[in-house]
């Protein structure tokens, strides 16, 4: 499998952009995959909140208009340069159980099915939270260890965000 993401032009996006809308956002919530920290219903991933964690971490993001389509991912993706040659390509979910039957075919230390070979531009990391799945496109290892952290800011247990 040879997967390549369209690197088309980036525009910035107005607060007004509707395009926000969760894929399968009227589904019951789910335990989630083993170790993911899914929260309760309500307490999900939207693409703004994203933008602000990453904002938060220091990066300047610019989203790009056309969505990302892999095979293997059941919804489209938004892509988000974050400068320095990296970028993250976010996919929301109406629940965890939703994005788990999504990742858990997936190697996270490539962000591909496992067995196959998938051609991002960059080396691929994949990171999970709750009904975000995010793939991070970088060669930078402290890049891609502030875009992880960032993605991952639930509290223990109470899936509100810290």
């Amino acid at each position: 499998v040879s997967v390549v993401s369209a690197c088309g032009g980036r525009d910035e996006v107005s607060s007004t952009d509707t395009s926000t809308a969760v894929p399968g956002e009227g589904t019951v919530a789910t335990a989630g995959a083993p170790g993911d920290t899914a929260a309760p219903q309500g307490a999900t991933w939207n693409l703004e909140m994203v933008e602000g964690e990453l904002q938060r971490a220091g990066f300047v993001v610019t989203r790009d208009r056309t969505p990302v389509n892999l095979p293997f991912m059941s919804v489209p993706g938004t892509a988000l340069s974050l400068g320095r040659a990296t970028a993250v390509q976010i996919y929301l979910y109406g629940d965890a159980g939703a994005r788990g039957a999504d990742t858990d075919k997936l190697d996270p230390a490539r962000a591909a099915p496992r067995g196959t070979n998938v051609s991002f531009r960059s080396p691929a990391t994949l990171v999970t939270d709750n009904n975000l799945a995010a793939i991070v496109l970088t060669a930078d290892p402290e890049a891609r260890a502030r875009i992880a952290e960032a993605l991952h800011r639930r509290a223990e247990g109470d899936g509100a965000l810290r």
